[in-house]
């Protein structure tokens, strides 16, 4: 991970949630928000423990909402399947382009890298500073056009200088 930015010049570390759809990204998230609050952080966000797209936003959690005076969000994205982050897509998000409260669902009926310059607040606001990724254990077991897709996709946050974390939701074990 990336040493967080001085804070004269981005006020928060951004940290976004990626990986296959359903492996954990959301529970993940409602556990942090848990772990720094007096009490359960059930209904911050949807969690769906399945396959297919729970997450439909690209949403930012502020953890100073919970804890005050952290600099750090977390931005939730839904997760990777056969249909979404198939190209470069990926950059704009790291970079800051696609802003708070994105409807994940618009970007199916539209290339994302064709969208037009979204940027509301300032880029910085918005850049990701590091990535941590989710994938299941038996990551191996999933279609190679996925694993690859998957791949193509931790190489683009690698291109943009970001150090990776990785988790297997319901493990002990690392993933790597």
């Amino acid at each position: 991970m990336r040493t967080p930015p001085p804070e004269d010049t981005v006020p928060e570390f951004n940290i976004i949630l990626f990986g296959l759809a359903g492996c954990g990204k959301s529970s993940f998230l409602c556990s942090a928000l848990s772990a720094l609050c007096s009490s359960l952080q059930m209904n911050v966000t949807t969690i769906g423990g399945q396959s297919d797209h729970v997450t439909d936003r690209y949403l930012r959690y502020r953890l100073s909402t919970y804890c005050p005076g952290a600099r750090v969000n977390l931005w939730d994205v839904w997760g990777l399947d056969v249909d979404n982050f198939n190209n470069d897509s990926f950059k704009r998000f790291l970079t800051g382009d696609v802003p708070d409260n994105y409807n994940m669902v618009e970007a199916l009926n539209m290339n994302i890298l064709d969208m037009p310059d979204i940027r509301a607040s300032t880029p910085a606001e918005r850049e990701i500073h590091a990535v941590l990724m989710f994938m299941p254990l038996g990551y191996l077991e999933l279609p190679e056009e996925l694993q690859a897709q998957f791949r193509r996709n931790v190489e683009i946050a690698m291109r943009q200088g970001m150090d990776l974390d990785c988790t297997a939701p319901n493990t002990h074990l690392p993933c790597y």
